[in-house]
């Protein structure tokens, strides 16, 4: 597990997943920020989610759907 630096984006995407309470996926996540803060890429959420997952914050989950989902 490694730990890098904090950012507003990192903060955002893990509290984002936290907020939602439930498995969301990837582009749920991405939807939902980005109704507040348009200018967000989808692949600084994608790279934030493996980032948390890389720290423990956030767990990735394969189940048989077409789309990981987090939390």
């Amino acid at each position: 597990m490694t730990s890098r630096r904090n950012t507003i984006q990192k903060d955002l995407v893990r509290n984002t997943v936290y907020e939602m309470r439930r498995h969301v996926t990837a582009n749920e996540v991405y939807e939902f920020i980005k109704e507040a803060y348009p200018t967000i890429g989808k692949g600084t959420v994608y790279r934030n989610l493996d980032i948390l997952v890389e720290e423990g914050a956030l767990r990735k989950v394969e189940i048989r759907l077409p789309q990981s989902h987090w939390l």
